[in-house]
C-alpha cells in the first residue's frame, strides 16, 4: 500500500512541492538573495540614540521648570507640551508634503533654538515677564522639535524595520530600539541637570549652553541612518536587478530558437551525388 502523503510534502503530477514557510523563503527563491530577519546592529544602535536625544530637551526642560520660571512652573509644563501635541495632531495633514531630511532639519533646528533662547534669557534678571516670554518660546521650541522628530522618526523606524527585512516574522528592532531610547531620555535629561547643575555647581544657563552638543549628535545620527539605508537599498537593487538579467538570458535564447525564422539555414545540398 502507498503511504500517506505528511504534512510537509504534496504530489502532484509525480512531483513533490514543499510548502513555502514564509516571505523571506519566497524571497530567496525568487530572486537568490537570502532576506535577512535581523537589522544591523549599527542601525538599530542609531536609533536608539536618536530616541535618547530626541527626548533629551523635552526632559532637560522639565528638569529645568523651577529655574526658568521659579513661579510659574505650570506655564513651563503647559509651553513644554502644546506645541507636541499640536505636531502631533497636525502630522497626518502634511508630514506627505515634507521629506524626512526636511522635517529632521526643522526638529534639529528647533532643539538649537530652544537651548539658546533658555540659556541666553536666564542671564540677570530672570523676573522681567519679556525675559519669561523668551525662555517660555525656548521650551515651546524644544517642544515642537520633540513632537515632530517623534512623529518622523517613528515613521522612518518601521519604514527601516520593512525594508530590511521581508519575512513578516522579522523582528521589528528599529522600532523596539527608538522606543528604548525614548524611555531612556527620562533618566538622562534629569541626569544631565544633576551633573552639570547640582554636583559640579554650573549654572542653569551654563548648564543648557553644554546640552548644544545634542543636536549635532541628533543630527548625525539622522545622517548616519539615511546613508546606511540608501547603501542597503542600492545593494539589494542592484543584486536583484543582475540576477534577474542572468535569469531571463537563458529564457531569450529558448525564445529565438523556438521562433523558425531565426533558427540558421539548413543546409540540403546533396554530397553523394
Amino acid at each position: 500500500a502507498d503511504a500517506a502523503p505528511t504534512a510537509s510534502t504534496f504530489t502532484n503530477n509525480s512531483k513533490s512541492y514543499q510548502p513555502v514557510a514564509n516571505d523571506a523563503e519566497i524571497f530567496q527563491e525568487d530572486t537568490g538573495v537570502a532576506a535577512s530577519t535581523t537589522t544591523p546592529w549599527h542601525l538599530a544602535l542609531s536609533f536608539w540614540v536618536l530616541g535618547l536625544l530626541n527626548n533629551a530637551s523635552y526632559v532637560i526642560m522639565i528638569a529645568c521648570a523651577k529655574n526658568i520660571s521659579e513661579g510659574g512652573t505650570a506655564l513651563v509644563f503647559l509651553a513644554n507640551v502644546g506645541p507636541s501635541l499640536l505636531v502631533g495632531l497636525s502630522a497626518p495633514y502634511w508630514f506627505h508634503h515634507i521629506s524626512y531630511r526636511y522635517r529632521m532639519l526643522m526638529a534639529t533646528t528647533g532643539m538649537v533654538l530652544s537651548f539658546a533662547l533658555v540659556a541666553f534669557n536666564s542671564h540677570g534678571d530672570t523676573g522681567k515677564s519679556a525675559v519669561l516670554m523668551w525662555k517660555l518660546l525656548g521650551v515651546a521650541m524644544g517642544s515642537f522639535q520633540s513632537g515632530l522628530g517623534e512623529a518622523s522618526l517613528l515613521a522612518l523606524a518601521g519604514k527601516c524595520d520593512g525594508e530590511n527585512s521581508v519575512s513578516s516574522n522579522a523582528k521589528r528592532q528599529c522600532l523596539t530600539c527608538f522606543s528604548s531610547g525614548t524611555g531612556m531620555a527620562g533618566v538622562f535629561g534629569f541626569f544631565w541637570k544633576w551633573f552639570w547643575n547640582d554636583l559640579l555647581g554650573f549654572p542653569v544657563s551654563t548648564m543648557i549652553w553644554l546640552a548644544m552638543v545634542l543636536p549635532l549628535g541628533y543630527w548625525s545620527t539622522f545622517r548616519h541612518v539615511m546613508m546606511v539605508e540608501e547603501c542597503h537599498r542600492s545593494a539589494v537593487t542592484t543584486t536583484i536587478a543582475s540576477i534577474t538579467e542572468e535569469q531571463a538570458t537563458p529564457e531569450s535564447e529558448a525564445l529565438t530558437l523556438d521562433n523558425p525564422s531565426e533558427r540558421s539555414p539548413v543546409d540540403t545540398t546533396n554530397y553523394d551525388t
